[in-house]
């Protein structure tokens, strides 16, 4: 069973500023990008990456911080004479507008759709509800996952639901080995914890209290593949292959508009990522055999990164 999902980052321009040093030997810190582990895991240092090599950087790398899901993207800017970072901090898509509104955080990455509550405290800086106030980067799946153990091959949503609320208690109830259930789900600032509660959980049902909860996906996986019985949840793209990438990008088109998606890939080839710049004409010959517009490919392919870059973006 896989559910079918957004992520985002919000932006507010205007947040963005720049920490001015005395002296050449210092770093300089252009911003800060706070929230979802989805995209804070891979892809935002990926994109921070390719956004200070864009900018002129060299020996540009992730560096951790001491602290879990926190990285800093660092790297030496020859015009400047100094070392520039972006600092990331990846626990949650709730951190992330809370740091917005604290001023922690000059953009938000969320794996769903901002809250009402989260709008309101933001309303002093802008109307976030609107689209113009994000971008969406990529899709994902939802996926419900198993020990690699477990016999127990075919679940529906009701059957997920009954095990995470903890109405099932051991897997001999749905046709498995009598094995008591483990529960393993995201934490309550997760936006992948969100869309499980609103999609599967849904107004019937509650997290049974004895579920274990994390704040990363990494972390969650490793509890499910080590426990005979356990069963989580975690985000997961499904299908990579070309035909699968333009599916999904036809549906963010139609969800969002043209001008508001981008391919969550590495357009310029200045860093490997799972879909590096090589497979691009390929991608683009898929999409104009189904059809999509010359305004929408040379959109989706570039022209919208590049425009968010040097709109939304501080320059050296």
């Amino acid at each position: 069973m896989t559910i079918t999902r957004t992520f985002r980052f919000l932006l507010f321009s205007s947040l963005i500023s720049l920490f001015s040093v005395a002296t050449q030997a210092k770093e300089e810190l252009l911003f800060s990008i706070h929230g979802s582990n989805t995209v804070g895991a891979k892809l935002g240092p990926s994109l921070a990456e390719s956004y200070l090599k864009y900018l002129g950087a060299e020996s540009v790398g992730v560096f951790p911080t001491g602290r879990e899901n926190e990285v800093k993207v660092t790297g030496f800017l020859p015009s400047k004479g100094q070392l520039v970072s972006i600092f990331i901090a990846a626990h949650g898509s709730s951190s992330g507008f809370k740091a917005l509104a604290n001023g922690e955080g000059q953009i938000a990455a969320a794996s769903r759709p901002i809250k009402s509550k989260e709008q309101a405290m933001l309303s002093d800086m802008g109307d976030f509800s609107t689209r113009q106030a994000e971008y969406v980067v990529g899709i994902d799946g939802l996926a419900i996952v198993v020990n690699p153990r477990n016999a127990v091959n075919q679940l529906d949503i009701t059957d997920v639901a009954r095990l995470f609320s903890g109405e099932v208690t051991n897997w001999k109830e749905l046709g498995g080995a009598d094995l008591p259930v483990s529960l393993f789900a995201r934490d309550d600032r997760s936006g992948t914890w969100d869309t499980f509660k609103n999609l599967v959980l849904a107004k019937k049902y509650k997290l049974a209290s004895a579920a274990e909860r994390f704040e990363s996906n990494p972390v969650l996986s490793d509890r499910v593949a080590s426990t005979p019985g356990g069963i989580g949840f975690w985000d997961a793209v499904c299908d990579f292959s070309p035909e699968g990438v333009v599916k999904t990008l036809r549906y963010a088109i139609d969800l969002l508009g043209e001008d508001h998606v981008v391919l969550g890939s590495d357009f310029d080839g200045s860093v490997t990522t799972a879909m590096d710049a090589s497979e691009l004409v390929i991608l683009t010959e898929t999409m104009m055999k189904q059809n999509f517009t010359e305004s929408e490919i040379r959109k989706v392919m570039g022209e919208n990164t590049r425009r968010f870059l040097l709109e939304q973006l501080p320059e050296a």
